[in-house]
């Protein structure tokens, strides 16, 4: 924790007090995650592939977070947490705890270790890194024209 001026911890402590006279402790709490969990690195590049993603398989972005993970359900997450992982070089803690809102990484791991043993002659495999390249490939240009 970086050091803080006793001015700057005063103003923060009568923030708290001032929230504490118009709102509830648990209010103020789950302010307080919000901001928290929705300031991650990459923010951006997250939001723009989960949207693709989603489309591309015709399901929203909640269905595609918290949705029981089952067939194309479980290939679109997959598809996420690979490229979340690979190329945005998120950990799987932080793709399951910050990105998914999950509570365990297990399922981000897996999804990594299955793609990282691909064997392209079995045609699932190949049609999954066939869309992992497409996604991928959108989210490249992404970010070239948002760095341009």
């Amino acid at each position: 924790m970086s050091q803080t001026s006793p001015k700057k911890l005063q103003n923060f402590m009568n923030n708290i007090a001032a929230g504490l006279k118009s709102h509830n402790i648990d209010d103020l709490n789950e302010a307080i995650k919000g901001v928290i969990v929705n300031n991650y690195p990459r923010k951006d590049e997250i939001d723009y592939l989960l949207t693709i993603i989603a489309n591309g398989y015709s399901i929203s972005k909640r269905t595609l977070k918290v949705a029981r993970a089952t067939g194309e359900i479980k290939e679109a997450r997959n598809i996420a947490y690979c490229i979340l992982h690979i190329h945005l070089k998120l950990s799987s803690r932080h793709i399951a705890i910050k990105v998914f809102g999950h509570k365990a990484h297990n399922a981000v791991w897996e999804a990594i270790n299955n793609f990282n043993t691909l064997n392209e002659k079995i045609k699932t495999d190949r049609i999954f890194k066939e869309k992992y390249d497409v996604y991928h490939g959108k989210l490249v240009e992404f970010i070239k024209q948002k760095e341009s």
